[in-house]
């Protein structure tokens, strides 16, 4: 005992020295912590087939890959896809339709909170490529018709130069519907999934019917021995918010509505010979001008909207003038103005001149005249 206390105070100063440096040691170690800093992902793609994509790449082990990209609206999005294995390594098959990836967008993928080096996402996945049954379109205002899209599926409307001339949507999943809006020309682009995309010309073409006004219609064959345009029937009487359509008849090429008397109550398209007519919430009586492409072949179509707003009831109707003529009374009497029953009702004093102008055409091509109420 007395040696180990001989010993330590000889060298009393040495342990010191020693203790000194371990506390120091200890003091730093515990101040400052150990760190290890997460390493740096890699991202890889490859094209498996034409409906499969091969991610891999390494990260940090037994961690979640979470994918950014921008999808066909350059939005950009994140999806989890997998995690890493205990040796840090991923692999992940998607198919091409998965997310809507925008083809030659960059992607990335962020591994504990790491950032990986983006990467393009393919444009072509050795597929078909897309085509359309017609890639030149000719309408008139009102027609409208279907295209056919061929391809890989997923597709969209990538472009439309002008939405005033003509309007496009997809319907069935592998079909075009233009439709024509007015005079003018458009390049409607559709692509489908993964970037390849095909053109569709459209011209619409301007009307030589635009401007009706009052009886001013001209209906001609151009001197040509041509059939009539005709329809199944030549009244409509529709309810708000109804449909009908109307079977055409006659005429030479395409058949197209160049006039609609009054669009905010009656809306109307072409497909092929049939008219389909919408009426709205609005009353009115229509015309509706029919025309066939060749030969400046019109017809007219008269369609009462809420029709029963417009007919006075429990009154009977005396003659009171030809079209163009003066229908003379005195007081103040109801007047209705057309033929065939189709008819405008208005109220006058006095006497009022029987004419379009007065009234408007409730009747296309039909000579007219007016009736007075007997009250």
């Amino acid at each position: 005992m007395k040696k180990i206390f001989s010993y330590l105070f000889k060298n009393a100063r040495k342990i010191l020295i020693i203790f000194f440096i371990i506390a120091g040691a200890l003091e730093i170690l515990l101040a400052v912590p150990l760190v290890v800093k997460a390493s740096n992902p890699t991202l890889s793609i490859s094209v498996i087939n034409s409906d499969t994509i091969q991610l891999t790449g390494y990260g940090d082990p037994s961690t979640s890959v979470i994918l950014y990209y921008q999808n066909y609206q350059n939005a950009l999005q994140s999806q989890y896809i997998s995690s890493t294995n205990s040796s840090g390594y991923f692999s992940v098959n998607l198919n091409r339709y998965a997310y809507n990836i925008n083809p030659g967008s960059y992607v990335y993928v962020i591994v504990n909170n790491q950032h990986s080096p983006s990467v393009a996402w393919p444009y072509s996945f050795n597929s078909t490529d897309i085509s359309l049954s017609q890639t030149n379109l000719t309408l008139y205002p009102g027609q409208y018709q279907t295209v056919t899209i061929s391809g890989n599926g997923g597709y969209y409307i990538s472009n439309n130069s002008n939405s005033n001339a003509a309007s496009a949507s997809i319907i069935n999943s592998n079909a075009l519907d233009i439709t024509g809006n007015a005079a003018g020309n458009t390049n409607i682009t559709v692509c489908q999934s993964y970037g390849q995309c095909a053109v569709l010309y459209v011209s619409v073409s301007a009307s030589q019917y635009n401007n009706y006004q009052n009886n001013d219609y001209y209906i001609g064959y151009n001197n040509q021995a041509l059939t009539p345009i005709t329809f199944s029937q030549s009244s409509l009487n529709l309810g708000t918010n109804q449909n009908a359509n109307v079977t055409i008849s006659g005429g030479v090429g395409n058949y197209y509505i160049d006039y609609i008397s009054d669009e905010d109550s009656l809306r109307g398209r072409i497909n092929n010979n049939i008219l389909s007519l919408t009426s709205r919430s609005k009353t009115s009586r229509n015309v509706v001008i029919v025309c066939s492409s060749s030969y400046n072949n019109c017809a007219a179509l008269s369609v009462i909207v809420g029709g029963s707003a417009y007919t006075p009831s429990g009154q009977n109707w005396s003659y009171c003038a030809n079209e163009n003529g003066h229908c003379s009374f005195s007081g103040t009497r109801s007047v209705r103005y057309g033929a065939n029953g189709s008819y405008y009702y208005k109220t006058f004093t006095n006497g009022i001149s029987c004419s379009n102008y007065i009234f408007g055409d409730p009747i296309f091509g039909v000579v007219k005249q007016c009736s007075i109420s007997n009250y």
